[in-house]
């Protein structure tokens, strides 16, 4: 079994900041992850929007997500081991998502 230190490892999400709102029309925003230090070769980063896992993980530090619905989501980051083991992750962050009603639209 092999033991990660956390504290080591330890990163975060950089932007959007906790309770950001998203005014964004088609729910478009990018997720930035900020790395304490740089994934090992063998590791991964996955994305997570209210628990779920967002595309493949791979070694990039960001992702852009499209159509997010609106209202209140979790987003999460978690380094994995190729294997998909969880060696670490980020603290969950809350963001607010708003988009315009259909009902406000202008008449035409």
């Amino acid at each position: 079994v092999m033991i990660y230190d956390s504290t080591a490892r330890s990163f975060s999400i950089a932007s959007p900041l906790n309770n950001a709102t998203i005014p964004m029309v088609a729910g478009i925003f990018d997720v930035t992850a900020e790395l304490g230090d740089q994934l090992a070769e063998d590791e991964l980063l996955a994305l997570y929007l209210d628990d779920a896992p967002v595309d493949r993980p791979h070694v990039n530090a960001v992702w852009t997500l499209s159509y997010v619905i609106r209202g209140q989501h979790t987003l999460q980051v978690r380094r994995l081991s190729r294997a998909g083991e969880t060696i670490s992750q980020s603290e969950k962050i809350t963001v607010f998502v708003l988009r315009p009603s259909v009902l406000r639209a202008t008449p035409r």
